[in-house]
């Protein structure tokens, strides 16, 4: 016995084949934008020879992160408005306060 045609499995059948057909041109569309990524960071960098290269000036940001995260924990910028210091006042004060702390050699070694 021959079975009828079913109209819906049929609409379903050619959804199906347009989803897929969609999901691969968006797939595609990803992997070419990767690719141009890929490209154009690959044309920002320099190769470097590392046997040449050498250190001039080195610096730690370690203790001034340290410094900085509990001078924030003391709320010393609130203290010291409520102390009246104005806003350039407190910049200053912990500059100087911060700089005494990660290098106490002398009272001039934050300015310079």
């Amino acid at each position: 016995m021959l079975k009828k045609p079913n109209p819906v499995i049929e609409e379903k059948n050619e959804l199906t084949e347009l989803v897929d057909s969609l999901m691969q041109h968006l797939h595609f569309k990803e992997k070419k934008r990767e690719e141009i990524i890929i490209e154009q960071s690959r044309e920002d960098l320099t190769p470097l020879n590392l046997d040449t290269v050498s250190i001039a000036i080195s610096r730690t940001l370690g203790p001034e992160i340290v410094a900085n995260t509990i001078w924030e924990r003391l709320g010393m910028n609130e203290i010291l408005k409520e102390c009246r210091f104005q806003p350039k006042q407190v910049s200053i004060a912990k500059a100087l306060i911060l700089g005494r702390l990660i290098s106490p050699g002398s009272e001039l070694k934050p300015w310079r």
